[in-house]
Protein backbone atom coordinates (compact mmCIF):
# COMPACT_ATOMS: atom_id res chain seq x y z
CA UNK A 1 0.00 0.00 0.00
CA UNK A 2 1.29 3.57 -1.33
CA UNK A 3 1.43 5.66 2.03
CA UNK A 4 1.14 9.36 0.08
CA UNK A 5 -1.89 7.56 -2.24
CA UNK A 6 -3.82 6.32 0.83
CA UNK A 7 -3.58 9.95 2.42
CA UNK A 8 -5.00 11.68 -1.05
CA UNK A 9 -7.83 9.66 -1.61
CA UNK A 10 -8.96 9.99 1.83
CA UNK A 11 -8.26 13.63 1.72
CA UNK A 12 -5.76 13.32 4.17
CA UNK A 13 -3.08 15.07 2.34
CA UNK A 14 -2.22 19.39 2.65
CA UNK A 15 1.12 19.74 1.14
CA UNK A 16 4.61 17.82 1.44
CA UNK A 17 8.22 18.26 0.48
CA UNK A 18 9.42 17.05 -2.60
CA UNK A 19 11.33 13.77 -2.69
CA UNK A 20 8.95 12.57 0.25
CA UNK A 21 7.09 9.93 -1.81
CA UNK A 22 10.13 9.37 -3.45
CA UNK A 23 11.75 8.04 0.26
CA UNK A 24 8.74 6.49 1.68
CA UNK A 25 8.64 4.28 -2.00
CA UNK A 26 12.30 3.23 -1.45
CA UNK A 27 13.02 2.38 2.37
CA UNK A 28 11.25 1.83 5.73
CA UNK A 29 11.12 5.26 7.07
CA UNK A 30 10.68 6.36 10.79
CA UNK A 31 8.46 9.42 10.96
CA UNK A 32 6.69 11.39 14.01
CA UNK A 33 4.09 13.51 15.19
CA UNK A 34 4.01 15.59 18.20
CA UNK A 35 1.30 15.78 20.95
CA UNK A 36 0.69 18.16 23.35
CA UNK A 37 0.03 16.90 26.38
CA UNK A 38 -2.45 19.60 27.28
CA UNK A 39 -5.14 17.22 29.25
CA UNK A 40 -4.72 13.61 30.23
CA UNK A 41 -6.70 12.66 26.94
CA UNK A 42 -7.08 13.12 23.65
CA UNK A 43 -9.93 14.43 21.88
CA UNK A 44 -11.09 13.82 18.13
CA UNK A 45 -9.25 17.25 17.14
CA UNK A 46 -6.41 14.89 17.38
CA UNK A 47 -7.74 11.94 15.39
CA UNK A 48 -6.71 12.61 11.98
CA UNK A 49 -3.05 12.80 13.19
CA UNK A 50 -3.68 9.64 14.98
CA UNK A 51 -5.03 8.20 11.79
CA UNK A 52 -2.08 9.15 10.11
CA UNK A 53 -0.05 7.40 12.23
CA UNK A 54 -2.18 4.62 11.74
CA UNK A 55 -1.78 4.35 7.98
CA UNK A 56 1.70 4.96 8.39
CA UNK A 57 2.75 1.59 10.02
CA UNK A 58 -0.04 0.02 7.80
CA UNK A 59 1.87 0.77 5.17
CA UNK A 60 4.94 -0.76 6.42
CA UNK A 61 6.79 2.07 7.94
CA UNK A 62 7.58 2.99 11.53
CA UNK A 63 5.55 5.68 13.38
CA UNK A 64 6.57 7.62 16.23
CA UNK A 65 4.18 9.34 18.78
CA UNK A 66 5.96 12.11 20.53
CA UNK A 67 4.77 13.58 23.68
CA UNK A 68 5.65 16.99 24.02
CA UNK A 69 6.43 16.91 27.83
CA UNK A 70 9.02 19.41 27.38
CA UNK A 71 7.06 22.02 25.10
CA UNK A 72 3.90 21.17 26.70
CA UNK A 73 5.59 23.35 29.05
CA UNK A 74 5.34 25.96 27.15
CA UNK A 75 2.62 25.94 24.26
CA UNK A 76 2.49 26.07 20.76
CA UNK A 77 1.39 30.14 19.48
CA UNK A 78 0.44 27.98 16.08
CA UNK A 79 -3.04 29.33 15.14
CA UNK A 80 -3.27 30.72 18.59
CA UNK A 81 -4.57 33.98 19.60
CA UNK A 82 -3.31 34.31 23.27
CA UNK A 83 -0.33 32.70 25.07
CA UNK A 84 -1.72 29.26 26.74
CA UNK A 85 -1.28 28.20 30.69
CA UNK A 86 1.82 26.80 31.28
CA UNK A 87 1.51 23.42 33.32
CA UNK A 88 2.80 21.90 36.31
CA UNK A 89 5.22 18.70 35.88
CA UNK A 90 2.93 16.72 37.89
CA UNK A 91 -0.14 17.72 35.68
CA UNK A 92 2.61 16.77 32.39
CA UNK A 93 3.28 13.62 33.74
CA UNK A 94 -0.75 12.58 34.65
CA UNK A 95 -1.47 13.52 31.20
CA UNK A 96 1.19 11.93 29.58
CA UNK A 97 0.11 8.62 31.17
CA UNK A 98 -3.56 8.95 30.09
CA UNK A 99 -2.08 9.93 26.25
CA UNK A 100 -0.16 6.89 26.15
CA UNK A 101 -2.84 4.33 27.14
CA UNK A 102 -5.12 5.72 24.27
CA UNK A 103 -2.78 5.81 21.77
CA UNK A 104 -1.60 1.94 21.94
CA UNK A 105 -6.09 1.05 21.11
CA UNK A 106 -4.67 2.57 17.47
CA UNK A 107 -0.82 1.38 17.18
CA UNK A 108 0.88 -1.18 17.89
CA UNK A 109 3.64 -0.65 20.34
CA UNK A 110 4.21 -4.37 21.67
CA UNK A 111 4.83 -6.73 18.58
CA UNK A 112 8.37 -7.78 17.42
CA UNK A 113 7.86 -6.01 14.23
CA UNK A 114 10.35 -3.75 13.00
CA UNK A 115 8.34 -0.96 12.44
CA UNK A 116 6.32 -1.58 15.56
CA UNK A 117 5.88 2.17 17.06
CA UNK A 118 7.35 3.95 19.67
CA UNK A 119 6.46 6.38 22.37
CA UNK A 120 8.92 9.37 22.53
CA UNK A 121 8.99 12.22 25.23
CA UNK A 122 10.99 15.70 24.60
CA UNK A 123 11.39 15.71 28.27
CA UNK A 124 13.60 13.46 28.43
CA UNK A 125 16.29 15.12 26.33
CA UNK A 126 15.41 18.55 27.49
CA UNK A 127 15.42 18.32 31.70
CA UNK A 128 18.71 18.66 31.05
CA UNK A 129 19.84 20.75 28.46
CA UNK A 130 20.98 24.26 30.05
CA UNK A 131 19.61 27.57 28.37
CA UNK A 132 23.32 28.01 27.65
CA UNK A 133 23.98 25.15 25.88
CA UNK A 134 20.36 25.46 23.95
CA UNK A 135 21.75 28.96 22.68
CA UNK A 136 25.35 27.71 21.76
CA UNK A 137 24.19 24.51 20.24
CA UNK A 138 20.67 25.49 18.89
CA UNK A 139 19.98 29.29 18.50
CA UNK A 140 22.84 29.80 16.78
CA UNK A 141 21.90 28.14 13.43
CA UNK A 142 18.83 29.64 12.54
CA UNK A 143 18.60 33.26 12.39
CA UNK A 144 15.56 35.29 14.03
CA UNK A 145 14.80 37.07 10.71
CA UNK A 146 14.32 33.33 9.37
CA UNK A 147 11.97 32.79 12.26
CA UNK A 148 10.16 36.15 11.93
CA UNK A 149 9.04 35.03 8.56
CA UNK A 150 6.87 32.39 10.09
CA UNK A 151 3.26 32.71 9.71
CA UNK A 152 2.29 31.71 13.21
CA UNK A 153 4.86 34.56 14.56
CA UNK A 154 3.73 37.38 11.99
CA UNK A 155 0.18 36.64 12.94
CA UNK A 156 1.00 37.05 16.25
CA UNK A 157 2.70 40.21 15.59
CA UNK A 158 0.32 41.80 13.46
CA UNK A 159 -2.14 42.97 15.84
CA UNK A 160 -4.04 39.59 16.18
CA UNK A 161 -3.31 39.17 19.34
CA UNK A 162 -4.16 41.72 22.70
CA UNK A 163 -0.80 40.58 24.44
CA UNK A 164 1.83 40.22 21.44
CA UNK A 165 4.24 37.06 21.40
CA UNK A 166 5.98 36.16 24.43
CA UNK A 167 9.75 34.87 24.60
CA UNK A 168 8.93 32.31 25.49
CA UNK A 169 6.29 31.25 22.58
CA UNK A 170 8.74 33.17 19.80
CA UNK A 171 11.40 30.39 20.93
CA UNK A 172 8.77 27.18 20.43
CA UNK A 173 9.69 26.51 16.85
CA UNK A 174 13.24 26.06 18.18
CA UNK A 175 12.43 23.86 20.84
CA UNK A 176 10.10 21.09 18.34
CA UNK A 177 13.21 21.69 15.84
CA UNK A 178 15.24 20.35 18.47
CA UNK A 179 12.89 17.34 18.65
CA UNK A 180 13.50 17.01 14.78
CA UNK A 181 17.03 16.89 15.01
CA UNK A 182 17.44 14.41 17.97
CA UNK A 183 15.05 11.79 16.54
CA UNK A 184 17.20 12.12 13.46
CA UNK A 185 19.88 12.06 15.30
CA UNK A 186 19.04 8.96 17.69
CA UNK A 187 16.08 7.47 15.81
CA UNK A 188 16.77 7.32 12.05
CA UNK A 189 14.04 9.81 12.08
CA UNK A 190 13.64 11.34 8.55
CA UNK A 191 9.74 12.15 8.02
CA UNK A 192 7.91 14.88 10.58
CA UNK A 193 4.31 14.86 10.32
CA UNK A 194 1.09 17.45 11.56
CA UNK A 195 -1.58 19.71 10.86
CA UNK A 196 -1.57 22.50 8.36
CA UNK A 197 -0.59 25.01 10.68
CA UNK A 198 2.72 22.63 11.78
CA UNK A 199 4.38 23.75 8.61
CA UNK A 200 6.55 26.30 9.69
CA UNK A 201 7.85 24.84 12.93
CA UNK A 202 8.44 21.57 10.71
CA UNK A 203 10.33 23.14 8.44
CA UNK A 204 12.60 24.93 10.95
CA UNK A 205 13.59 21.46 11.71
CA UNK A 206 14.74 20.33 8.38
CA UNK A 207 16.82 23.39 8.10
CA UNK A 208 17.91 22.85 11.47
CA UNK A 209 19.11 19.72 10.81
CA UNK A 210 20.52 20.94 7.25
CA UNK A 211 22.12 23.62 8.43
CA UNK A 212 23.67 21.12 12.03
CA UNK A 213 25.14 18.03 9.92
CA UNK A 214 24.32 18.40 6.49
CA UNK A 215 21.21 15.89 6.94
CA UNK A 216 18.17 16.14 4.25
CA UNK A 217 14.51 14.85 6.27
CA UNK A 218 11.35 15.82 5.05
CA UNK A 219 7.89 17.32 5.73
CA UNK A 220 3.96 16.33 5.49
CA UNK A 221 0.80 18.05 6.21
CA UNK A 222 -2.71 17.39 6.39
CA UNK A 223 -5.53 19.90 6.38
CA UNK A 224 -6.73 20.72 9.17
CA UNK A 225 -10.52 19.46 9.61
CA UNK A 226 -13.77 21.44 9.72
CA UNK A 227 -17.40 21.05 9.44
CA UNK A 228 -18.95 21.61 5.88
CA UNK A 229 -20.35 24.74 6.94
CA UNK A 230 -17.27 26.36 7.92
CA UNK A 231 -17.60 25.47 11.61
CA UNK A 232 -14.90 24.04 14.18
CA UNK A 233 -14.62 20.09 14.29
CA UNK A 234 -15.20 18.37 17.31
CA UNK A 235 -16.91 21.28 19.52
CA UNK A 236 -20.13 20.66 20.52
CA UNK A 237 -22.32 23.08 22.98
CA UNK A 238 -20.92 20.83 26.09
CA UNK A 239 -17.09 21.44 24.38
CA UNK A 240 -14.78 18.77 23.41
CA UNK A 241 -15.51 15.53 22.44
CA UNK A 242 -13.10 13.48 24.64
CA UNK A 243 -11.80 9.70 23.46
CA UNK A 244 -12.32 9.31 27.92
CA UNK A 245 -15.42 7.89 29.14
CA UNK A 246 -14.86 9.87 32.29
CA UNK A 247 -15.38 13.05 30.01
CA UNK A 248 -17.55 11.88 27.02
CA UNK A 249 -19.47 8.72 27.49
CA UNK A 250 -19.14 6.24 24.24
CA UNK A 251 -23.15 7.07 24.06
CA UNK A 252 -22.47 10.33 23.49
CA UNK A 253 -19.64 9.96 21.49
CA UNK A 254 -21.51 7.42 19.29
CA UNK A 255 -24.47 10.02 19.08
CA UNK A 256 -21.85 12.71 17.62
CA UNK A 257 -20.60 11.17 14.57
CA UNK A 258 -24.26 9.59 14.19
CA UNK A 259 -25.52 12.72 13.95
CA UNK A 260 -23.20 14.73 11.46
CA UNK A 261 -24.22 16.16 7.74
CA UNK A 262 -24.28 14.11 5.04
CA UNK A 263 -21.20 16.24 3.56
CA UNK A 264 -19.17 15.55 6.59
CA UNK A 265 -19.93 11.91 7.12
CA UNK A 266 -19.07 11.55 3.57
CA UNK A 267 -15.13 13.01 4.15
CA UNK A 268 -15.07 11.88 8.02
CA UNK A 269 -15.72 8.06 6.92
CA UNK A 270 -12.37 8.47 4.40
CA UNK A 271 -10.59 9.96 7.02
CA UNK A 272 -11.50 8.60 10.70
CA UNK A 273 -12.12 4.71 9.35
CA UNK A 274 -9.85 2.28 7.87
CA UNK A 275 -12.38 1.35 5.92
CA UNK A 276 -11.29 0.50 2.01
CA UNK A 277 -11.90 2.78 -1.09
CA UNK A 278 -14.33 0.15 -2.51
CA UNK A 279 -16.32 -0.37 1.06
CA UNK A 280 -16.40 3.44 1.44
CA UNK A 281 -17.86 3.97 -2.33
CA UNK A 282 -19.52 1.32 -2.37
CA UNK A 283 -21.64 3.07 1.20
CA UNK A 284 -21.27 6.37 -0.27
CA UNK A 285 -23.91 5.07 -3.50
CA UNK A 286 -26.44 3.58 -1.28
CA UNK A 287 -25.93 6.50 0.76
CA UNK A 288 -26.70 8.98 -2.25
CA UNK A 289 -30.00 6.13 -3.19
CA UNK A 290 -31.48 6.72 -0.05
CA UNK A 291 -30.02 10.17 1.94
CA UNK A 292 -33.11 9.42 4.85
CA UNK A 293 -31.45 6.09 5.72
CA UNK A 294 -28.07 7.55 6.86
CA UNK A 295 -26.02 4.69 5.97
CA UNK A 296 -22.86 6.93 5.90
CA UNK A 297 -23.22 8.28 9.12
CA UNK A 298 -24.72 4.92 11.13
CA UNK A 299 -21.44 3.17 9.46
CA UNK A 300 -19.11 6.07 10.37
CA UNK A 301 -20.43 5.78 14.07
CA UNK A 302 -19.85 2.46 14.24
CA UNK A 303 -16.68 2.00 13.10
CA UNK A 304 -15.07 4.79 15.09
CA UNK A 305 -16.67 3.86 18.37
CA UNK A 306 -15.76 0.21 17.70
CA UNK A 307 -12.32 1.33 17.00
CA UNK A 308 -11.74 3.06 19.82
CA UNK A 309 -13.81 1.19 22.56
CA UNK A 310 -13.51 -2.45 21.24
CA UNK A 311 -9.75 -2.35 19.19
CA UNK A 312 -7.96 -4.96 21.31
CA UNK A 313 -11.11 -7.35 21.96
CA UNK A 314 -11.51 -10.72 20.36
CA UNK A 315 -13.56 -12.93 21.83
CA UNK A 316 -17.33 -12.96 22.37
CA UNK A 317 -17.82 -12.99 26.26
CA UNK A 318 -21.18 -12.89 28.47
CA UNK A 319 -22.40 -11.76 31.29
CA UNK A 320 -24.81 -13.37 33.28
CA UNK A 321 -26.19 -11.54 36.25
CA UNK A 322 -29.15 -12.85 37.48
CA UNK A 323 -30.79 -12.47 40.33
CA UNK A 324 -34.30 -14.19 41.56
CA UNK A 325 -37.06 -11.55 43.21
CA UNK A 326 -36.85 -13.54 46.79
CA UNK A 327 -33.63 -15.76 47.02
CA UNK A 328 -31.13 -13.64 45.34
CA UNK A 329 -29.59 -17.15 43.75
CA UNK A 330 -28.40 -16.62 40.06
CA UNK A 331 -30.65 -18.33 37.81
CA UNK A 332 -30.41 -19.07 33.98
CA UNK A 333 -33.95 -17.95 31.94
CA UNK A 334 -33.80 -16.60 29.34
CA UNK A 335 -37.16 -15.64 28.62
CA UNK A 336 -37.81 -13.88 31.34
CA UNK A 337 -38.50 -10.58 32.70
CA UNK A 338 -37.02 -10.95 35.96
CA UNK A 339 -33.76 -11.50 34.63
CA UNK A 340 -30.73 -9.31 33.52
CA UNK A 341 -28.85 -10.57 30.78
CA UNK A 342 -25.94 -8.74 28.65
CA UNK A 343 -24.22 -10.05 25.83
CA UNK A 344 -21.45 -8.50 24.39
CA UNK A 345 -19.51 -9.05 21.02
CA UNK A 346 -16.27 -7.97 22.41
CA UNK A 347 -12.80 -9.14 20.98
CA UNK A 348 -9.94 -9.48 23.43
CA UNK A 349 -5.79 -10.41 22.23
CA UNK A 350 -5.19 -13.04 24.40
CA UNK A 351 -8.54 -15.27 23.67
CA UNK A 352 -8.79 -15.24 27.34
CA UNK A 353 -11.71 -14.26 30.33
CA UNK A 354 -9.53 -11.75 32.36
CA UNK A 355 -9.32 -8.83 34.77
CA UNK A 356 -8.88 -5.98 31.48
CA UNK A 357 -11.84 -7.75 30.24
CA UNK A 358 -14.22 -7.37 32.74
CA UNK A 359 -12.51 -3.88 33.75
CA UNK A 360 -13.16 -2.91 30.15
CA UNK A 361 -16.61 -4.25 29.98
CA UNK A 362 -17.42 -1.94 33.12
CA UNK A 363 -15.25 1.42 31.42
CA UNK A 364 -18.00 0.96 28.56
CA UNK A 365 -21.17 0.77 30.39
CA UNK A 366 -19.83 3.73 32.68
CA UNK A 367 -21.58 2.22 36.20
CA UNK A 368 -22.60 -0.68 37.65
CA UNK A 369 -25.71 0.69 38.04
CA UNK A 370 -28.62 -0.99 35.94
CA UNK A 371 -29.78 2.31 34.54
CA UNK A 372 -26.76 4.43 33.61
CA UNK A 373 -25.12 0.83 32.14
CA UNK A 374 -28.53 0.61 30.04
CA UNK A 375 -27.90 4.39 28.91
CA UNK A 376 -24.07 3.89 28.54
CA UNK A 377 -24.54 0.78 26.75
CA UNK A 378 -27.96 1.80 24.28
CA UNK A 379 -25.11 2.71 21.82
CA UNK A 380 -24.43 -1.02 21.13
CA UNK A 381 -28.21 -1.75 20.10
CA UNK A 382 -27.65 0.13 17.00
CA UNK A 383 -24.09 -2.21 16.47
CA UNK A 384 -24.85 -5.60 14.01
CA UNK A 385 -24.34 -9.16 16.07
CA UNK A 386 -24.55 -7.10 19.51
CA UNK A 387 -27.47 -7.94 21.31
CA UNK A 388 -28.10 -6.50 24.92
CA UNK A 389 -31.41 -7.05 26.97
CA UNK A 390 -32.42 -5.02 29.78
CA UNK A 391 -35.07 -5.68 32.24
CA UNK A 392 -36.98 -5.26 35.08
CA UNK A 393 -36.02 -6.12 38.66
Amino acid sequence: MNFVEELKWRGMLHDMMPGTEELLAKEQVTAYIGFDPTADSLHIGHLCSVMILRHFQRCGHKPLALIGGATGMIGDPSGKSAERNLLTEETLQRNMAGMKKQLSKFLDFDSDAPNRAELVNNYDWMKDFSFLDFAREVGKHITVNYMMAKDSVKKRLNGEARDGLSFTEFTYQLLQGYDFLHLYETKGCKLQMGGSDQWGNITTGAELIRRTNGGEVFALTSPLITKADGGKFGKTESGNIWLDPRYTSPYKFYQFWLNVSDADAARYIKIFTSLSREEIEALTAEHEAAPHLRVLQKRLAKEVTIMFYLIQLEIVFVFIHCFTSYMFLPVIILFYSTITLHVFKVYYTKNTLSNRGFSQFFRLTGSFSPEISKKEAAVFLRLPDTLIWSYRF
